[in-house]
């Protein structure tokens, strides 16, 4: 009986580690996508803002 005990205990131990992996697994690529998804936008930010500042001073010097 103690040993089924010990192995039902080990079994669920191992399944929790592994579920517990997968989440924060999960989670982490989620965090990444969200940080390069904003690196991106600001980039492209930017960007847009440095073309408007190019063309607003070639049609103002024009």
């Amino acid at each position: 009986m103690e040993v089924v005990v010990m192995l039902v205990v080990m079994l669920v131990v191992i399944v929790t580690v592994v579920l517990v992996m997968m989440v924060e697994t999960v989670v982490i690529v989620l965090v990444v996508v969200m940080v390069v998804h904003v690196m991106v936008v600001a980039m492209l930010m930017v960007v847009l803002e440095l073309f408007a500042v190019i063309k607003f001073v070639m049609f103002g010097w024009w």
